[in-house]
């Protein structure tokens, strides 16, 4: 059947990205996590 087909490769997709996906949010929240200090004049 193609729609069991569609799905194996879809799942397959998702374990594939799913490494890059995390990195990208864990980025963001880092980055929402960092105090920025800006002093005068920047």
């Amino acid at each position: 059947m193609p729609v069991n087909d569609m799905v194996l490769m879809y799942l397959l997709m998702s374990v594939f990205h799913l490494s890059a996906w995390l990195k990208f949010l864990s980025a963001g929240w880092q980055r929402a996590n960092t105090r920025v200090t800006q002093t005068e004049g920047d």
